[in-house]
């Protein structure tokens, strides 16, 4: 069949909307701990296995949420960009 190489070898360029690029995976990573924690602590697992099914990109971690306890006993929260 026809191939154009233009676009990455097919013959018609796929919509934006359709396109399976940065995908949060550093993102999904780092939630996951605090979920594996819970999880053992839950069903009492010694040991875990974990796989995460992905396409190999991932967007960058440009920030960070950081909720601080402040000794007044209020709560502040900042964006923290890295």
């Amino acid at each position: 069949g026809y191939r154009d190489w233009r676009n990455r070898g097919y013959p018609i360029e796929l919509p934006r909307q359709y396109s399976l690029d940065a995908t949060p995976l550093d993102h999904t990573i780092l939630a996951s701990l605090d979920l594996i924690d819970t999880y053992k602590k839950q069903t009492k697992v010694q040991k875990m296995n974990l796989i995460f099914l992905t396409d190999g990109a991932s967007h960058s971690i440009n920030g960070k949420n950081v909720t601080t306890k402040r000794k007044d006993g209020g709560i502040e929260k900042d964006i923290q960009q890295g």
